[in-house]
């Protein structure tokens, strides 16, 4: 259903996000042996260094899905290395806030003909776009049932649908 509300409000988003999982994996994969992120953190620059292919893939198979949950769940923190900016969270921060540049960089490379925008980058424009217009093509009433775990955005989505539709929700 939010995928649904972010094409409306986002009619060219590609089907596949390079920013999804898989493709962030193996652009994390090339992007690590001369990362930046190396020098930050003597730690990744030693496992890279004592590594094969294999092992580099299964690191950027790692990050690739922290970076996804960082996405959904940590918007903040991606906004602000976006921005240049580190936010006290730890000795591991400089690194990957490092490499998130770097891949945000890469991404904007290869599709500079084309926006493309990550999770939290398509949120920001779904609330954007319903200040200036309000949602379309909405049901009368959405009732989301036993959900253990939301993410902020998800939760953003919902408070913003309540003020033109009933939106129930049921822990």
């Amino acid at each position: 259903f939010v995928w649904s509300l972010l094409k409306d409000a986002m009619p060219h988003l590609q089907a596949e996000s390079p920013y999804s999982s898989s493709p962030l994996a193996w652009r994390l994969f090339g992007l690590l042996p001369d990362s930046q992120a190396q020098q930050a953190s003597p730690i990744v620059a030693a496992y890279l260094r004592e590594g094969d292919a294999r092992r580099r893939m299964a690191l950027a198979g790692k990050l690739a899905d922290v970076f996804d949950q960082y996405l959904v769940f940590r918007s903040d923190w991606i906004a602000a290395w976006e921005a240049g900016h580190l936010l006290d969270l730890g000795p591991d921060e400089a690194w990957q806030a490092t490499l998130w540049r770097e891949v945000r960089a890469s991404i904007d490379a290869d599709y500079s003909s084309a926006e493309v925008p990550h999770r939290a980058d398509m949120f920001v424009r779904l609330f954007q776009q319903w200040q200036s217009s309000g949602p379309s093509r909405l049901p009368e009433r959405i009732t989301v049932f036993g959900v253990a775990g939301m993410p902020p955005a998800y939760i953003d989505v919902l408070g913003a649908l309540s003020e033109h539709i009933d939106v129930n929700l049921f822990l």
